[in-house]
């Protein structure tokens, strides 16, 4: 028995097949071709994913400057909606007035990464009324979250025009000449309010800061107006202008006569020093700029047609451009009140060229060109050696350097005027200092497009250069800014000092 027990102990069990089985080949295969297949398609896979469960909620960009408010006129605004996750799903825009809400906008962006939005809210088709209104705009996405962007904005709603009325009764200007104009403008929204020539706008300040004594007519204004030295006289039509802060606008025709005014003719001859050295020099560099104007002019050519042609190119082109950039420095950034003492005083010296001339430029008998004297060029200040004096009493708004006006200092003197002291070799003053009338402003120079040691003084009625002669002429003074205030008090009932 022992041994049978034995013998069955040391006979060796049959061994497993090692061929798998149907079931489990069928299962390999499965996890094989599932991995094949996630791994084919992982990127296409994590995407569907990702952007499925994103929280990444849609942006809403503003295409055009909202609005002040919502006035008589239609208003436009206009958004850029983009998703680049899920893609958009839609997007709302609704206005609440009080308890009141209305649906303007509902559209299905099926999916787009971004779409424009333009929405009109006019007056009649909205049904708004006038008070507050709020404004909503919302984008969602296609994400399982349906993400959500928003925009809200709170508009005045305001259908009444601004009133307004002319009250000084004569205007009679000259072509580069000023003009003093009183007149009322009411609303309870004024914004601005002033005189409009073509696209000229000159901004009217409240009368108390030209005279103390209209401290209670609060709806009294008063606009010094230029009339451009370029303009034709026979299509110089000003007219008053009234804005409320939600854009409604008023205008009306007033009484003005502007006749054409003689200037001289002057001629110059250009030296030799002046063209190969200031000007070239300038000449290069601003190439890159004045090639747009002129792309025949070879700026390394030194001959005297190129020359007079680079002369004739700086003189027209870039002198307007620093003008430009004067208008971007004053604009609407002066002081309200008045700060001159009457007539200005003429500038001290000798003048090489006066306000309106036309100066027509030579170069070895080649013409460079021809432009009109927007100021007064000093070559010689005179009993003061270089110091340039200032015009009238007032305070430093800005001191800059630009590429034909050189150094160059302007001066606020309150109520949209200006003097301005060019090509200077330095400045004597600090910006924000108070100064008073005759105190050295600074010394001539030949910075800039000088062509030799000079100082141009401009006087400037807020955007536009005019004749200073007028303001230091004390009979053209008493006419058009002192009588106009003495006429317009007498018109409103304001007692009138005696003269004597």
């Amino acid at each position: 028995m022992a041994t049978s027990n034995a013998t069955k102990k040391m006979e060796k069990k049959p061994e497993r097949s090692l061929k798998p089985t149907k079931k489990q080949l069928y299962t390999i295969l499965s996890v094989a071709f599932v991995l094949i297949l996630f791994f084919t398609l992982k990127e296409k896979i994590l995407n569907i994913f990702n952007t499925f469960l994103e929280r990444t909620a849609p942006t809403i960009a503003e295409l055009s400057t909202i609005p002040k408010g919502v006035g008589l006129a239609p208003i436009t605004i206009q958004w850029r909606i983009s998703d680049y996750g899920a893609g958009l799903e839609d997007v709302v825009i609704r206005l609440y007035q009080k308890n009141e809400k209305h649906d303007l906008l509902k559209t299905k962006l099926n999916g787009a990464n971004n779409q424009d939005i333009e929405l009109v809210i006019d007056r009649e088709k909205s049904g708004i009324r006038a008070g507050e209104i709020e404004l909503e705009i919302s984008a969602y996405d296609k994400s399982f979250w349906f993400n959500r962007a928003e925009k809200r904005y709170k508009f005045s709603v305001d259908f009444n025009k601004p009133h307004i009325n002319i009250i000084s009764t004569q205007h009679n200007a000259v072509l580069g000449g000023s003009q003093l104009a009183f007149y009322e403008a009411r609303d309870e929204n004024l914004s601005i309010s002033g005189v409009k020539i073509g696209n000229r706008t000159f901004q009217g300040y409240p009368a108390k800061f030209l005279d103390p004594a209209f401290e209670n007519s609060k709806n009294l204004f008063a606009c010094i107006y230029a009339i451009d030295i370029n303009s034709d006289p026979k299509t110089v039509t000003p007219r008053l202008f009234a804005e409320d802060s939600v854009g409604n606008t008023t205008s009306a025709n007033f009484n003005n006569k502007t006749s054409p005014a003689r200037y001289a003719s002057l001629r110059y001859q250009l030296n030799k020093d002046f063209m190969i050295g200031t000007l070239d020099k300038l000449a290069k560099a601003n190439k890159d700029s004045l090639s747009l104007l002129d792309d025949q002019i070879n700026w390394d050519d030194s001959s005297d047609n190129t020359l007079s042609a680079k002369f004739k190119l700086l003189n027209d082109a870039l002198r307007e451009m620093d003008r430009d950039k004067i208008r971007a420095v004053i604009r609407n950034k002066g002081h309200m009140d008045k700060l001159w003492d009457d007539t200005f005083n003429r500038p001290l010296g000798s003048a090489r060229s006066e306000f309106g001339h036309t100066i027509n430029y030579f170069y070895n008998g080649i013409p460079a060109g021809s432009s009109k004297q927007t100021g007064y060029q000093l070559i010689s200040p005179d009993l003061y050696a270089d110091g340039i004096r200032a015009l009238n009493r007032g305070i430093v708004h800005d001191i800059i350097s630009l590429e034909t006006y050189g150094l160059t200092v302007i001066i606020d003197h309150g109520m949209g005027i200006y003097s301005i002291y060019a090509n200077l070799s330095k400045a004597n003053v600090s910006i924000g200092q108070r100064i008073d009338a005759l105190d050295q402003v600074g010394v001539m120079g030949t910075s800039g497009l000088a062509p030799q040691k000079i100082a141009q003084i401009e006087l400037w009625v807020q955007s536009i250069p005019v004749n200073p002669r007028e303001w230091w002429d004390p009979r053209w003074y008493q006419a058009h800014i002192l009588d106009k205030i003495t006429n317009t008090k007498k018109q409103l009932g304001i007692p009138v000092a005696s003269r004597y």
